[in-house]
């Protein structure tokens, strides 16, 4: 899935009244929206937004309108590929500058 497929179900999420009927849940997509206006890179972006919605939907027992499950579950994806990159090369940077010292 790319990004723009993603920022589609964001802006969708966002016109949903179910969303917009839950204040905190609207602040967590209009945060990500603002973000994504400023320029700043999707991954990270997407990265934070999963993770505040992971936490939202496990303080409200998984109750969400269908527009944000469906949402969390694409960008839990990208979070994914962006978290095991970073990994990657923290792995790959400390194997090679070990004889470095």
């Amino acid at each position: 899935m790319d990004y723009s497929t993603i920022i589609d179900q964001l802006y969708n999420a966002l016109l949903d009244k179910e969303v917009a009927g839950q204040p905190e849940l609207y602040g967590i997509c209009l945060q990500a929206k603002k973000e994504l206006e400023q320029k700043e890179p999707e991954n990270l972006v997407f990265t934070r937004f999963s993770r505040s919605l992971s936490w939202y939907l496990v303080c409200h027992k998984y109750q969400a309108p269908k527009s944000i499950i469906e949402l969390a579950m694409a960008v839990e994806k990208i979070a994914q590929e962006y978290r095991s990159q970073v990994a990657w090369s923290q792995l790959l940077g400390s194997l090679f500058s070990r004889g470095r010292n």
